[in-house]
C-alpha cells in the first residue's frame, strides 16, 4: 500500500518506501515474472537445447518473412521489420553454427541408428514368434512391407502451416 511494488515487499507504512526495500521488492517481482511468465525450468539435454534453439529461430525467421510477404515494390517493408528480420537470419546462423560445431547432426544420426536397430530386433522377435505359423513368402512379404514402410515414412515431410494471426 502507498508504494510502486503493489503486492511484493513490505507497505509504506513499514518502511516499505526506503529505496532498499523497494530494490529488494522489485527484484523479486522480477523473480516471479522470469519464473512464472516467461516458464520454469525445464529437464532438457543439451542436443534438445540445441534443437530447439535452431527450430526456434528457424520459426523466427519464418514469422518475418511472412510478415514481409505482406510488402511489394509499391509498398516497401518498414526498416524495422527489415531489420528484425535480418537480425533474425543472423540469430538461426549463430544457432546452427553452434550446432554444427556441438556435433548435433552426427548424434541425431546415432539416435536414429539406435532407434532403426530396436525396431529392426523388435521386428525380427515378432517373426521368431510366428516361427513356422508362417510360411517363407509370407515373412519375406512381411519384411519387405516393414521395410517399405519405414523408407516412406523417413522420406516423408511433416508439412507445417505458418499463418499470422488475424489482425485485431
Amino acid at each position: 500500500m502507498g508504494t510502486d511494488h503493489v503486492g511484493y515487499g513490505r507497505c509504506k507504512y513499514h518502511l516499505g518506501s526506503t529505496e532498499k526495500h523497494s530494490k529488494t521488492a522489485h527484484e523479486e517481482a522480477a523473480l516471479d515474472f522470469a519464473m512464472y511468465a516467461l516458464g520454469a525450468e525445464e529437464q532438457i539435454d543439451p542436443l534438445e537445447g540445441q534443437l530447439l534453439a535452431v527450430r526456434l529461430a528457424a520459426g523466427s525467421v519464418a514469422y518475418y518473412r511472412l510478415r514481409l510477404t505482406a510488402y511489394g515494390p509499391d509498398k516497401p517493408p518498414p526498416e524495422k521489420l527489415r531489420e528484425s528480420y535480418r537480425q533474425a537470419v543472423l540469430d538461426l546462423r549463430a544457432c546452427s553454427e553452434s550446432a554444427i560445431r556441438g556435433g548435433v547432426a552426427e548424434r541425431m544420426v546415432q539416435i536414429t541408428e539406435r532407434t532403426a536397430e530396436r525396431l529392426t530386433a523388435a521386428f525380427e522377435e515378432a517373426l521368431a514368434v510366428a516361427g513356422k505359423a508362417i510360411d517363407n513368402a509370407l515373412r519375406a512379404k512381411l519384411v519387405e512391407t516393414y521395410a517399405a514402410a519405414l523408407t516412406r515414412q523417413e522420406a516423408e515431410a511433416v508439412p507445417v502451416e505458418r499463418r499470422l494471426p488475424e489482425a485485431a
